[in-house]
């Protein structure tokens, strides 16, 4: 795909499918670290300090 100054209709460069690609495959990472679950750890009488409230008891 060609890039060109609006304006000016001067040549910019091109972006090729490759730059798309990896663009995308870079958002969606950083996508997957800002979802990833936290986990929080919470005292729970008679289970012992530290039990994490993910374990479902």
């Amino acid at each position: 795909m060609p890039v060109v100054d609006r304006k000016t209709r001067t040549f910019l460069g091109l972006v090729s499918l490759n730059d798309l690609l990896k663009a995308r495959a870079r958002h969606l990472e950083e996508e997957r670290r800002r979802e990833q679950p936290l986990k929080f750890r919470f005292f729970f009488p008679g289970r012992g300090a530290g039990a994490e409230l993910s374990e479902g008891r």
